[in-house]
This record gives C-alpha cells, sequence and structure tokens, in this order.
C-alpha cells in the first residue's frame, strides 16, 4: 500500500495467551490515531 504501513505486534500473557495485534496506517484513513 502507497503511503501506508502495517504494524503486527505479537504478546504473551503470563497465562501464555498469544495476542496479535495489528495496527494500520494509512494516509487514507479517517479515524484517529
Amino acid at each position: 500500500m502507497k503511503g501506508g504501513s502495517t504494524v503486527i505486534a505479537f504478546v504473551e500473557d503470563p497465562d501464555g495467551y498469544k495476542i496479535e495485534f495489528i495496527e494500520n496506517k494509512s494516509t487514507k484513513s479517517g479515524l484517529g490515531d
């Protein structure tokens, strides 16, 4: 995607549960941060 980027982070909590965070950053996004 031109002018955009995707940030993906994996976090494992103390119980061993894996959580995936996906943040899409785009110049076309009209939403807040």
